[in-house]
This record gives structure tokens, C-alpha cells and sequence, in this order.
């Protein structure tokens, strides 16, 4: 069951500007006011196109979805089932298991966004803690550690460089038929390790990679995720966010430096 709003549900509240302008902003530069502003304004027409399909966006929440659960549950005259959630869905499934707890008969979460927090406010810690598992768990085990040294240092140091001078390359993604520009900077960079830590083993290579000066796999990863979000997932369009490990396609690359005026940003720490 696809939950209210959502790609398959009726009716169907989805802004498909969203994902233009996301797959827009590959070739922009992510922390710029320009992409900034763009930003706003695709919301709000976002916003506008919902409510001129008469939505009430208060029906459009967890406790809905999780009454909604509930009574597909009883509709198809199951006394109890198995619930698993993950990521966002730990937060969905921990809702329903405190406001619908007769029909469940066991919970799996992963990922867990607990109710009592508010996403965006935990949202770079949970993101810090990826990470820093991530490097660790490189750095204990020989074989990675060997090949990958220093992989926490290689990627703090890719960051300060690219917001500090971004490089734009062109990949290609089976979706879409033209040539995609991708602007890789600092703040893209971040961006595409909270997705990549999905697929955590290829994230060392990945940046590696990029340190020996081939951005061409995170590229594509970013430049899949944003031009195929139909399949990331089936969320709650207020809490989503694009994840996916993206294609594995060759590109031929145009890497180049890019100019645009920027707004300055601190090295990421964690």
C-alpha cells in the first residue's frame, strides 16, 4: 500500500517540479543563494499545486498513515501481522505500534527515527554517526584499511577542497537520454555519502576515486538518485529524502573548474 499522496495513491499529491528542479540543481552550485532561491520557489508551487487539488495537508501525517495500516489490516481480515520499518519507516512503524498495538504480532525497525524527535533536528548527527561508523569499520579491517588509508581524512580534506573550488563533469544515466552536468562541490559531496552509506561498500573506492581525480562514480550515483526518484521509495512526501546507490554506467568525463559566485561554508566536521 503506497501511503496517502504518495506515487500510486489516490489522488495523487506528488510535485513532479520537486524533481525537476533536484535534478536541475546537479549542475548548480549547492550552497549558492541563486539555488537557494530556486529552491523556495519550486516549494511553493509545490505547495500550491496540493492545495488547488483541494487536500487538506493536515490529513496527510503518521497518525493518518498509521490508521491507514490499521485499517487495511482489518479490511483484509488479518487478526495480526509482522511490522518492518526502516528509516523513515522505523518512525512510521513505531507510531503505529503505540497507537494500533492489537493487530501487530512482532515489530522489526532499522534505522530508528524514534517519535519523540523531530528529524530535522538530528538529521547531521544521525548523518556524523554514519559516517564516522563507516570509516571506522574501514580502518579496522585490514584489507580496506590497506588500500584505503586515512579514509576519514581523504574525504574531510575532498570536502574543504571542492566547496573551496567545485569541478563539473558530465555522466549519463539510463533514464535520461541526454548528458546530465553535475556540479560536484563540498555541500553535493556530504550530500551524496548519506545516500552512499546505503551501499556502504563501495563508498571507499568511490572516494578514492575521486581523490585520484575520477569523480565520475559519485557523479552518477548523485545524477541516478535525482533523475529516478519514482525508485527510491514510497514516503510521506514531508519527510523524504532521495537515497539510492544510483547506475554503474561509463561516462566519458569533462571534468572542469566552476566559476560560479559562491557562498562560503565551514570544512564539514563531525
Amino acid at each position: 500500500m503506497s501511503q496517502r499522496g504518495t506515487y500510486s495513491a489516490d489522488p495523487e499529491l506528488t510535485c513532479p517540479n520537486i524533481d525537476l528542479f533536484n535534478a536541475h540543481a546537479l549542475g548548480l552550485v549547492s550552497n549558492a543563494p541563486s539555488t537557494g532561491r530556486l529552491h523556495v520557489e519550486a516549494t511553493r508551487a509545490c505547495r500550491d499545486r496540493v492545495d488547488a487539488k483541494g487536500a487538506d495537508r493536515s490529513a496527510y501525517n503518521d497518525i493518518e498513515s498509521s490508521a491507514d495500516y490499521d485499517a487495511m489490516r482489518r479490511t483484509l481480515g488479518v487478526r495480526q501481522w509482522n511490522v518492518f520499518g526502516i528509516s523513515y519507516g522505523a518512525h512510521l512503524a513505531l507510531n503505529y505500534m503505540r497507537l494500533h498495538p492489537k493487530g501487530i504480532r512482532s515489530v522489526g525497525i532499522d534505522g530508528i527515527l524514534p517519535p519523540s524527535i523531530a528529524g530535522g533536528a538530528v538529521t547531521w548527527k544521525a548523518a556524523c554517526e554514519g559516517f564516522d561508523g563507516l570509516f571506522k569499520a574501514c580502518a579496522e579491517q585490514p584489507a580496506c584499511n590497506t588500500r584505503y588509508p586515512n579514509l576519514k581524512a581523504t574525504f574531510l580534506r575532498l570536502v574543504s577542497e571542492l566547496e573551496a573550488h567545485p569541478i563539473t563533469t558530465t555522466v549519463t544515466v539510463p533514464v535520461h537520454p541526454e548528458p546530465v552536468k553535475v556540479v560536484l562541490d563540498g555541500g553535493n559531496l556530504v550530500t551524496w555519502l548519506t545516500s552512499a552509506t546505503h551501499v556502504a561498500e563501495g563508498v571507499p573506492r568511490s572516494i578514492d576515486e575521486l581523490a585520484h581525480g575520477n569523480p565520475q562514480r559519485i557523479a552518477e550515483q548523485l545524477a541516478g538518485g535525482k533523475y529516478a526518484p519514482q525508485a527510491i521509495g514510497r514516503v510521506d512526501s514531508s519527510t523524504a529524502s532521495s537515497a539510492a546507490s544510483g547506475p554503474r554506467t561509463r561516462a566519458v568525463p569533462t571534468s572542469s573548474g566552476a566559476g560560479a559566485a559562491r557562498s562560503r561554508r565551514s570544512p564539514a566536521r563531525c
